[in-house]
């Protein structure tokens, strides 16, 4: 009997194998990227999708400005509609699990991003490690005027940024789930990096004169990390410059940067201090009724150049004072704008909210006035590299 429910099991299973609900690869349209803008209709998204025959590579190698990907307008008066009107121009289902980028155009940025957001959060493909980007200017330049020579798309040249941009720290991108996150706490704004597109000087091989492609002779331009977007709640209401963006990255610990300086006695001469390790920690009690917030910060620095010919490892305590006075500055700078544009992307709000819910609500209709601040630096060299000194020009005999 045993064995005739086996076997009758196996045979049963030969009728109900297979993935009922699965997709053939060369029945989708991969989306790398996808622009957001507004126009007078309502919506415009722009969606640059994989070559399925740029996989296979061009033959003879070189290098090309085109990128290797296909773009498709949709236009509605909702996101969704916009999105479903490019079923009239896209011969595959678009499939979104591997857009890694979404781009919103600064007009859309600033009258809000509820409704791109509600369609990526809603939406099961698309995910919520999507990179988000604010463009000043229009969101669908950045996918028709970038050059494109070391990446297939814009969408991979974005992530890649994403990763190399925390060496600099002068800008610091969100992921959807980031920002959502941010929205929902209170005390807290969200940001995240902004884009621009910029003349290309120099490209050997394709610009003559480091400013026509020889083929087309039109103006190459490669998009460029610049500036930090500053939301309150889902609308952009300002930026912060570079280095306005240090000091807010300062807080939150992200960056692994340089600290520029002048040399101790010698104005003319710099020296680079290399940020090999940071840390940060917040505290919060009331005196007099009002909050206050200190902020510790902790440097671990090395040399990393210098100008200079002398051992100025041994001059540290001077090195170290001259990087608190820089990072010092970027902090104030930082927070003195926030409070311009009454926006916390610091989320010191939400650490008063989290200590005293109480004293939160009395705070929040005037925040982020009614509270002071107190930064706090510490900076210490630890190396000089395998160098102690910079080179030393010989003496004249």
């Amino acid at each position: 009997m045993k064995r005739l429910w086996l076997a009758g099991f196996l045979c049963g299973t030969l009728f109900f194998s297979g993935c009922w609900s699965k997709r053939e690869i060369n029945e989708l349209a991969i989306v790398s990227s996808a622009a957001f803008d507004r126009t007078d209709e309502g919506w415009e998204v722009t969606v640059e999708i994989f070559l399925p025959s740029s996989s296979q590579g061009a033959g003879g190698g070189g290098i090309t400005a085109a990128r290797q990907a296909w773009l498709a307008k949709g236009s509605g008066p909702t996101v969704f509609t916009a999105i479903r009107n490019l079923t009239l121009k896209v011969p595959r289902r678009l499939y979104w699990a591997h857009c890694s980028a979404i781009i919103i155009g600064e007009e859309v940025a600033r009258s809000g991003l509820n409704q791109v957001l509600d369609f990526w959060d809603r939406d099961p493909e698309a995910r919520r490690s999507a990179l988000l980007f604010v463009y000043q200017g229009e969101a669908a330049q950045l996918l028709t005027k970038s050059f494109g020579a070391m990446e297939r798309t814009v969408g991979m040249q974005l992530a890649g940024l994403a990763k190399t941009s925390k060496i600099s720290g002068y800008a610091e991108v969100s992921t959807l789930h980031q920002f959502l996150v941010a929205l929902s706490l209170p005390g807290a704004d969200p940001s995240t990096a902004g884009l621009v597109l910029r003349p290309l000087v120099e490209v050997p091989g394709l610009v003559a004169t480091g400013k026509k492609d020889l083929k087309t002779g039109t103006t190459v331009t490669e998009l460029n990390l610049d500036k930090q977007a500053l939301f309150r709640r889902t609308k952009l209401v300002g930026w912060l410059d570079k280095r306005e963006a240090r000091g807010l990255l300062w807080v939150r610990g992200t960056i692994k940067d340089l600290i520029t300086i002048q040399v101790p006695g010698n104005g003319e001469q710099k020296i680079d201090l290399e940020v090999f390790n940071s840390s940060r920690k917040l505290s919060v009690k009331q005196k007099d009724g009002i909050p206050q917030i200190t902020v510790q910060i902790e440097l671990g620095l090395g040399l990393a150049s210098q100008e200079s010919s002398k051992e100025l490892i041994k001059q540290s305590p001077s090195l170290e004072r001259k990087a608190q006075i820089v990072v010092e500055k970027e902090l104030k700078a930082a927070w003195s704008k926030a409070c311009k544009l009454e926006v916390d992307p610091f989320g010191f709000g939400h650490l008063i909210y989290t200590k005293n819910p109480k004293l939160w609500h009395k705070l929040q209709p005037s925040w982020p006035g009614g509270v002071a601040i107190h930064w706090q630096v510490r900076a210490q060299v630890e190396s000089s590299g395998l160098s102690l000194g910079g080179p030393r020009e010989l003496e004249e005999r």
